[in-house]
């Protein structure tokens, strides 16, 4: 796995996810703002892209859907607080590895991403 995308404004506990991230991926993009237009690199190929809800726009499961359509060989990790029932069902039905909040990740985000990177490797030799 080569490229991670990171969808979160710059802070402390994200800042060590991106750390984190670093050390599974050659490139790791971050896009703070997705009020504008053009905001994501849709002229890249993510191997991994963690979203947040630190964000002005909460992403939600029609939020990944739409990634996922853009960018279909990604695997998808949700980063949030806030998260309803509803929400809940929403994102898990858009096919996460991971959901939680960022705290449960900087603590057990190695275990994730090393299985998310051998899963990746064996799809590659098959």
């Amino acid at each position: 796995m080569t490229n991670a995308l990171l969808i979160a404004k710059r802070t402390a506990k994200i800042n060590q996810i991106e750390t984190m991230l670093s050390e599974y991926f050659q490139n790791v993009s971050r896009v703070s703002d997705l009020t504008g237009t053009g905001q994501l690199p849709l002229d890249h190929h993510f191997d991994l892209i963690v979203v947040t809800d630190s964000l002005e726009i909460k992403p939600d499961g029609e939020f990944i859907f739409c990634l996922r359509r853009l960018f279909p060989d990604a695997k998808f990790l949700y980063l949030g607080h806030e998260i309803t029932p509803e929400t809940e069902m929403s994102l898990r039905a858009a096919g996460l590895i991971f959901l939680g909040p960022d705290d449960h990740f900087i603590q057990c985000g190695h275990q994730i991403l090393k299985s998310a990177v051998d899963a990746a490797k064996k799809n590659i030799s098959h």
